[in-house]
């Protein structure tokens, strides 16, 4: 008989379903997470496997890829995702944007969706051809990186593009407004930010001071959004980072083809500029991406620049983004704990916000555009 001991304080986020947690909450006996976690990814992939043969994707080969928010899986044809429901009607929302999508903004087609017997939702893709662009990109020299980043603006420019309908709104950043405890507010608009501060404060009172202090950096900027009523929101993606760019390079011919935008789920109408979020983010602070090599994104900007520069055109565009930044921040702190070691610090970056760290690596990444409409602080 195997005996499980003493139970391991690790922290099991983005469960898949109640069923999944009732075994995570079974296992958390045992001392070894390892094998906890192979259970529970077992049980997954059992269920993933099942949806496939529903589906009539039975018999292909089934490989795990990694998801931040959803247990993913690949088959030579199809992606499946697994969600626990945390956001509400995350992949309907999804499916729904995808299939309003014109073939000019490369994606994948909806191969199937529906809810999971104890909660949560499936989502099954079209696998497209190609590999992610952060995996591909320390193998690009700077022409195909130049072709390939500007081909991705024109592809976000058509996004923005798109005619508004009902069907694009998303309920996670009104949902978790009208909550006490808003953590999963992602993308909140800054005129949010005196509740976001006050929650994050009531969340951590220990960094109360470093959280106040934050608050007044936004204070002092919110300027930047007076104009807000005379630029139209537009669809944006919302989470466009290069883990969600498909790419195939071929260097021979004209040096690489971006072949699918992905991962939806958080599209919704905003201010355009709301895009470079968390594009800045990954170029900036590449090491929460699995990357120390934020000094390969240096001329991204300048590229990305040439396929849409509107996304530059607000005068106070530095000044946005940092708020921007900072509110993403004061959404994490409701999520770290010291055991997520794999997590950066929401106070090590707000810190690093607040003495001018953020800026200074925003001003770089700006430089190239910096004579050709990008806004100043």
């Amino acid at each position: 008989m195997v005996v499980l001991l003493i139970p391991t304080s690790v922290a099991l986020s983005h469960l898949a379903s109640h069923r999944e947690c009732q075994l995570r909450a079974a296992l958390t006996a045992c001392r070894d997470i390892d094998i906890t976690e192979v259970i529970v990814r077992q049980h997954a992939e059992s269920e993933a496997r099942t949806l496939l043969r529903k589906h009539g994707l039975a018999g292909e080969p089934l490989t795990s890829a990694s998801g931040v928010a959803n247990d993913v899986w690949l088959t030579p044809s199809a992606v499946i995702r697994l969600n626990g429901g945390r956001f509400r009607d995350a992949f309907r929302h999804e499916a729904r944007v995808l299939d309003l999508l014109p073939a000019s903004i490369p994606h994948p087609a909806v191969l199937a969706r529906g809810e999971r017997e104890d909660g949560g939702e499936f989502l099954i893709l079209e696998r497209l051809p190609g590999r992610t662009l952060d995996a591909a990109w320390p193998d690009l020299g700077p022409e195909t990186r130049r072709y390939v980043a500007r081909d991705l603006a024109l592809i976000v420019k058509r996004l923005h593009a798109l005619p508004l309908v009902s069907a694009m709104r998303n309920p996670w950043v009104q949902d978790a407004l009208t909550v006490p405890v808003p953590g999963d507010a992602y993308h909140a608009p800054p005129a949010s930010a005196p509740m976001l501060v006050s929650a994050a404060a009531a969340a951590r009172p220990d960094l109360a001071d470093l959280i106040a202090t934050t608050g007044a950096f936004i204070e002092d900027r919110m300027t930047a959004f007076d104009l807000e009523s005379g630029r139209p929101d537009v669809l944006v993606h919302a989470d466009l980072h290069f883990r969600n760019v498909l790419v195939d390079v071929d260097t021979d011919a004209d040096g690489g083809r971006i072949t699918g935008l992905i991962d939806f789920e958080g599209s919704r109408p905003a201010a355009a500029d709301v895009e470079l979020d968390m594009l800045v983010r990954f170029l900036s602070s590449s090491r929460q991406f699995g990357s120390d090599e934020s000094s390969e994104y240096e001329g991204v900007l300048g590229w990305f620049h040439e396929g849409c520069p509107e996304l530059f055109a607000h005068p106070h565009l530095e000044a946005r983004l940092e708020v921007y930044e900072a509110l993403w921040h004061l959404v994490q702190v409701h999520h770290r704990r010291p055991e997520y070691i794999s997590m950066p610090d929401p106070a090590i970056a707000l810190r690093h916000l607040l003495i001018g760290g953020f800026h200074e690596r925003l001003d770089m990444l700006l430089a190239p555009v910096r004579g050709r409409g990008a806004g100043k602080a």
